[in-house]
């Protein structure tokens, strides 16, 4: 049935083959109000993962098999953080990961403080399945706003493209992602990777498969939130 589906959307994540624990979302209440029918998904559409705890939507495969885990992103050595303080600098290490240098690919990030990113032109971090991001990025508590993302139909759209083992945590997403394969405010396709305690704001679109907080996911989500409007380009 799912795979003559010519696009996915879900309200969370369109696409779940990993495990989701104590995650909500919501639709903007101007939508609410409005009635607007296309924009009313299911938390997750396709789910053939784990999901525990949720607030919205219909699941035609729901267990409750998680264990929570706890994510740390202390690391051993101090000096092997790279600290983000400004937007421009956020800008360079996002062109920089895209050219699939190692050392970028597999840093580790800390957000020092709330950044407006002005809607300038986005490039995802971890611009596809060929140069992911898999390192460890912790937010810190503080927020990205205005972030634009446009992508065609074969991209990955988020604030991270494509993660593959990677660790998240800490951060709160704003803005707006258009376009792509796979699309979602923090990520549009997140492989094995873990994802915890982050908050997402945006508006979504996608060619194929849509989440508002990630697109596909086949790692761990834990006690995240997404709020927001998500529907098919």
């Amino acid at each position: 049935m799912w795979s003559k589906r010519k696009y996915i959307v879900g309200l969370f994540v369109a696409i779940n083959e990993g495990n989701i624990v104590e995650c909500h979302g919501t639709i903007s209440e101007n939508l609410i109000k409005e009635k607007k029918k296309k924009y009313i998904h299911p938390f997750c559409t396709q789910n053939t993962g784990t999901i525990e705890y949720v607030n919205e939507g219909q699941l035609e495969n729901e267990s409750k098999s998680v264990e929570e885990e706890v994510v740390s992103t202390e690391q051993s050595i101090e000096n092997s953080v790279i600290e983000i303080r400004s937007a421009s600098q956020l800008l360079e290490i996002s062109k920089q990961i895209s050219t699939g240098d190692p050392f970028y690919c597999n840093g580790t990030y800390k957000l020092i403080q709330d950044l407006d990113l002005q809607n300038r032109k986005w490039l995802p971090i971890g611009i596809s399945e060929l140069i992911p991001f898999g390192g460890t990025f912790d937010g810190n508590g503080h927020s990205i706003k205005n972030l634009s993302v446009k992508g065609n139909k074969k991209d990955c759209v988020g604030f991270f493209g494509y993660l593959k083992k990677a660790n998240i945590c800490n951060l709160s997403i704003e803005g707006r992602m258009k376009g792509g394969k796979y699309a979602g405010a923090i990520a549009g396709v997140s492989e094995n990777s873990i994802v915890t305690s982050c908050f997402a704001s945006a508006e979504i679109s996608g060619s194929y498969c849509a989440g508002g907080f990630i697109g596909k996911n086949t790692g761990k989500i834990l006690h995240c939130y997404y709020s927001g409007a998500v529907k098919h380009k």
